[in-house]
């Protein structure tokens, strides 16, 4: 899946099945050895459009999936990218909140990616973005994930 054709694969609904017996087949090895399964899920979708993908995380979650990394970008994809149907930190929210109602009541924790930039990738968001996702996640996210943290660290 390429973050410049969101809709692409949006008729794969049919492959819901296949993809949870995949995370139960990894599932079944990662908690054997003690560990937990983490996964991203799709494009910072909510979860009605990232089941069209196939992406059904209320079935991951029943197969094994421990932590679910929602991806919030808000400076990322909708200044850097200029992505088509990405309007912000508003709408990542909104998002991640139906992610999370669909999850409710597996067991799963559902994390979201803290943005702090990529110089790879040349962007980086301004302080006050990133504070304004971190206390907009903070009311209903079970963690978050640092992404990119290698810049950061590395500007110590």
């Amino acid at each position: 899946r390429h973050f410049f054709e969101p809709a692409r694969y949006k008729n794969r609904e049919e492959s819901r099945q296949q993809w949870a017996e995949f995370y139960r087949t990894i599932a079944e090895t990662v908690h054997r050895t003690n560990g937990r399964l983490w996964a991203y899920d799709c494009m910072g979708f909510p979860y009605e459009e990232a089941r069209q993908h196939g992406a059904d995380y209320q079935l991951f979650a029943e197969a094994g999936l421990d932590v679910l990394v929602f991806q919030s970008y808000p400076t990322a994809w909708v200044y850097h990218f200029k992505m088509s149907g990405k309007t912000g930190l508003d709408q990542d929210l909104t998002n991640f909140k139906s992610v999370k109602r669909a999850m409710r009541g597996t067991g799963a924790k559902v994390y979201y990616s803290l943005e702090l930039g990529d110089s790879v990738e040349g962007w980086r968001p301004k302080h006050k973005t990133t504070r304004a996702q971190m206390g907009a996640f903070a009311l209903v996210a079970d963690g978050k994930f640092l992404v990119w943290g290698n810049d950061l660290i590395s500007s110590l």
